[in-house]
């Protein structure tokens, strides 16, 4: 039977691809930015934008990605754009941070893999 340790290790050496869905959400947050620039989107840190730029291109992630992605579930009240915004959707740093770190589909599913690697 395999260690903890054993497992964290080879988790640390898979690499993880997102689904669809999360590709589709920072591809998103991506088209925004472009359109409208930085003066109307002021969403994210160069992480985020690094992270919206890697799930947007289907990159495969490492373990650690993944738990930062799952760790974003703390955001999830931005999943749905403020009122406030709903005729400019890209003026909202919440939703559009959300959209870049991969929306439902990509936090659910990183969520999804960290439970399924700690619970061995």
């Amino acid at each position: 039977m395999k260690t903890f340790r054993q497992i964290r290790e080879e988790s640390s050496e898979r690499k993880f691809k997102p689904p669809a869905g999360a590709k589709i959400a920072a591809k998103k947050a991506i088209d925004w930015k472009e359109e409208h620039g930085d003066d109307e989107v002021q969403a994210m840190t160069r992480t985020g934008w690094v992270r919206a730029r890697q799930l947007a291109d289907g990159d495969e992630l490492s373990y650690d990605v993944v738990k930062r992605m799952a760790n974003f579930n703390r955001h999830r009240k931005n999943s749905k754009i403020n009122p406030k915004h709903k005729d400019e959707p890209w003026k909202d740093r919440g939703h559009v941070a959300w959209l870049g770190w991969g929306g439902d589909a990509g936090v659910d599913w990183a969520m999804k893999v960290v439970d399924e690697i700690e619970s061995k």
